[in-house]
Parts: C-alpha cells; structure tokens; sequence
C-alpha cells in the first residue's frame, strides 16, 4: 500500500510537470493564458465577460482588425456577453460558431484554444501524428496552420497537406501516414 501511494505521487507529480511544459510551450507560442482553462471559465458570469473582453483588448496577441471590432461593440453589452460569457462548445458537427473576435466566436484564438485541447487528449492517450486538411472557404487554410502549430508544440508530428483537399483524402492521410487523430477546417468548423 505504501508503494502504491508513493507511485502515485510521483505519477500526479509527473503528470502536473508535463501539463506545466505544455502550457509553457503554448504560451510561447500564443501568449500568457492560452494554455490556462480556468481563465476561460471565469468568463461565464457578466462581469467575467467584460474581464475576458477588456483581456482581448489589451493583448498584443489580438491582431488589429480584431480589436477595431471589439471596439465597435464597446457600448453594447448583449453583444459583449453573447461574445464573451461562455466559450464555443464543441458539438457533434465540430465547433461552428460566427466568425469573428470572443471566445464564443471562431477565429485564431479559439481555434488554437480547441486544438490545445484536442492535444492534451492526443498526449494522454498514447500520443502520435495528426494530419490536417483545409478547403478553400473562409480562413480555413489560417485555421489550418494555427492548429499545425499548437500541435506540434505540443510534441505532436504534423501532416498538413499544401492546399486544400476533400475529406476523403484526409480520411485516406490518417490511415495512410498511420496518425492517431484528423482534423479537418471547413469554413467555420473543425
């Protein structure tokens, strides 16, 4: 019993390094509070949303076409809360939401938010290579690269094809290239 408990703390220490190097290698790469979910659930309440929007406003990581949009809903507070209150849940379709700046929208960031998830999960079991695909609607081949880079900081091998291809040949990739998981970015969802 004592060698099960000790196991076991070395297992929870181990396990709590490898989440603070991933979250270290995905704040490098996407800025401080990428990697940090509980961030993202402080957004749930009213006031959270309008922490989490003056966040985005003040992050040299919000390009400045995204901030001139957040500024434009800076006097609306229905807008500022559909945006920003609840992240964009992953549903059986993929994530889809409006294009657009919030974590309830899809754009870089949020992209890069599912996709650290999605390699937490590649890494817990069992780790492997992902291929990824695109089409050539709106900000997929964007989506596609974001999600190559947080994977691959991550320690994961990527496949991402150079131009936009038809789902079957990602299915076709997948086994092919003997990868552990897929993503395919079409218009609004992955």
């Amino acid at each position: 019993d004592l060698h099960r408990l000790i196991r076991r703390q070395r297992q929870d220490v181990y396990k709590r390094q490898i989440k603070k190097a991933r979250n270290a290698r995905t704040e490098a790469l996407h800025g401080k509070g990428t990697a940090i979910k509980s961030e993202r659930k402080k957004a749930m309440t009213e006031n959270g949303a309008m922490k989490e929007y003056r966040r985005w406003l003040a992050s040299d990581r919000v390009s400045g076409d995204m901030k001139e949009e957040l500024l434009s809903i800076g006097d609306n507070d229905g807008e500022i809360r559909m945006r920003f209150s609840a992240p964009l849940s992953f549903g059986t379709a993929g994530l889809r939401g409006t294009m657009g700046a919030g974590i309830n929208n899809m754009n870089v960031h949020t992209v890069a938010w599912a996709t650290q998830g999605f390699s937490d999960y590649i890494n817990a079991n069992g780790g492997g290579a992902c291929a990824i695909a695109y089409d050539t609607r709106n900000n997929s081949a964007l989506f596609a690269q974001e999600s190559a880079e947080v994977l691959a900081a991550n320690g994961i091998k990527v496949y991402i094809f150079d131009s936009a291809r038809p789902t079957p040949e990602l299915s076709f990739a997948v086994r092919e290239l003997g990868c552990r998981a897929g993503i395919n970015l079409s218009l609004i969802h992955i």
